[in-house]
Order: C-alpha cells, then structure tokens, then sequence
C-alpha cells in the first residue's frame, strides 16, 4: 500500500487539470502524474461474495482521499477504481455487459485496479478485446491477505 500511498502529493507548475476534461500530457519523472484530492471508487459486480474484501480494501484506501464511492451496477466517474469482477477466459467479464476496456473509459479514471483475483490468461484476453478505455492498470493474481499488502 505504499506506493499507493505515494503516488498522492503536491502538484508541479503547470499540471493541473481539470476532473472532466480529457488532456493528454507526457507524465515524466520531474512532471509526475499528481491527483488533487483524488476520487475512489469501488465497483463491485461480484455482489456478496466481494462484499468482505471490498470492505477491507476501502477501511485501508478510503482515508487516503477526498471522496469515496461504491456502486454494484453504475460504474462511476473517479481519479482510481477498484473493480471487483470474475474474468472469464475470454477476457469478458462475468454477468457484465461490457468490456474491461468499457468501464475503465466509462470510469475516466486514470489508475484502475482490479482488486480480485484472476488467471493471467483471463487479464491478457481482456487486453485483446474492443474498448476505448486507457488506464494504469494493476492486474491480481493474487491478493496476499488483507489489502493485498
């Protein structure tokens, strides 16, 4: 969770932006990528059987941030996401109509993790299939117990 905690600092001349608009920038080492009161989101389109370790993972993020969502249905709008979804092996999500590609662009969230675990060869076919979403994006394997620390 450290580098998660890092990540959130002062931002360099010149690099803010604004939430809604869209525009692309070279993020380098001396000009990082810096989220002014940064937004999570937690989607959870696994239902009950997610509901535990969402939880978990929001007591250990949630005080890190300006403001805190979660929804089962709508996928919202934030800085980062965390998805808790079954990959199935052609890289569709299960009981999702769209793709991993869709949410993320739908989510306009620059950093998104999807915080369950899936096989590597769910997350590559994931990769292959149609969508406009562009993002940071932490894959699990697997969760090393709580808040995958």
């Amino acid at each position: 969770m450290q580098w998660f905690k890092r990540l959130f600092g002062l931002p360099s001349a010149g690099s803010l932006s604004n939430h809604g608009s869209h525009s692309v920038r070279r993020v380098t080492l001396s000009d990082p990528l810096v989220i002014v009161a940064p937004r999570i989101a937690f989607l959870n389109l696994l239902g009950a059987s997610a509901q535990s370790i969402l939880e978990e993972d929001k007591l250990a993020f949630a005080p890190l941030f300006a403001s805190c969502e979660e929804s089962q249905i709508d996928t919202p709008q934030c800085d980062v996401l965390l998805i808790y979804a079954q990959l199935q092996s052609d890289g569709q999500i299960r009981a999702a109509s769209e793709s991993l590609r869709d949410i993320i662009h739908r989510s306009r969230a620059p950093i998104v993790v999807v915080a369950t675990e899936n096989d590597g060869k769910s997350y590559i076919a994931a990769s292959k299939r149609p969508g406009a979403g562009r993002a940071n994006l932490v894959m699990t394997l697997k969760r090393n117990g709580p808040t995958s620390s």
